[in-house]
């Protein structure tokens, strides 16, 4: 088991904590249930820490708020194995400032049969829309968002002088749509290496879509919100070790 808060070159920059039956599970229905037992420093991972340190970016006071308080919810990723199948549950989050039992989460309840070795769901979880939120504010609230430009910007008028003719606009001008797409993929690029695989994964899949058009590119046989985000690290030229 890796712990969160124990130190071992093992454990990743988002430490699991894991509960593994040696023997064969008794027949039976079981429920998974994830409990905040007691609130922690939400850190950034090391990589975004060291990258932030060399570029000299200091935390806002709206990111330190999201990660330093109690009153938020704790976001987490369940990932089931059974006999070799797994399913993975993303987009979830305990109650906004509860610990112990109140902010117990039910993520699945199943029906388990060691004959057959396989399950029956009787309830699975889906991604909560506070979750999601949450976790787009603390993107949104790093100096990675900060930097792209905004899409509502506009540039500001330039006063006409009386009697002055507006000059002959350019094959160019006239056609905004290729300044328009580039700057699109420009924003894009810039978000998806700003950001952790992480990081990516807690956006809906509607937004990831959103990413890969502004490249150009989709996510043809892409079922999996993971496969989504490996699509993207990859379309931005980032190596998937990272």
């Amino acid at each position: 088991m890796c712990v969160q808060g124990r130190h071992s070159s093992k454990c990743t920059d988002r430490p699991v904590e894991n509960i593994v039956f040696d023997d064969e599970p008794a027949e039976g229905r079981y429920k998974i249930f994830v409990q905040n037992f007691n609130y922690h420093l939400n850190t950034l991972p090391e990589n975004m820490q060291v990258a932030r340190m060399q570029e000299g970016v200091k935390t806002s006071k709206e990111e330190r708020e999201l990660r330093l308080s109690q009153n938020r919810p704790v976001l987490f990723d369940l990932l089931l194995k059974v006999h070799g199948e797994k399913k993975l549950f993303q987009g979830l989050c305990t109650p906004t400032g509860k610990t112990l039992a109140s902010s117990d989460v039910l993520v699945m309840e199943f029906d388990y049969d060691p004959s057959q070795e396989r399950i029956t769901p009787i309830f699975e979880a889906t991604a909560a829309p506070e979750c999601t939120t949450y976790a787009e504010k603390l993107l949104l609230a790093g100096p990675e968002a900060r930097a792209l430009p905004r899409p509502d910007a506009r540039p500001a008028a330039v006063p006409k002088a009386a009697g002055a003719t507006r000059p002959k606009r350019s094959a160019s001008s006239k056609s905004g749509k290729g300044s328009k797409g580039a700057d699109a993929k420009h924003a894009a690029l810039q978000a998806i290496r700003g950001s952790t695989r992480e990081a990516l994964a807690t956006k809906p899949v509607s937004a990831l879509r959103a990413l890969l058009v502004d490249l150009g590119t989709s996510c043809k046989g892409c079922t999996e919100k993971s496969d989504f985000v490996e699509r993207l690290l990859d379309a931005a030229g980032v190596r998937s070790e990272l």
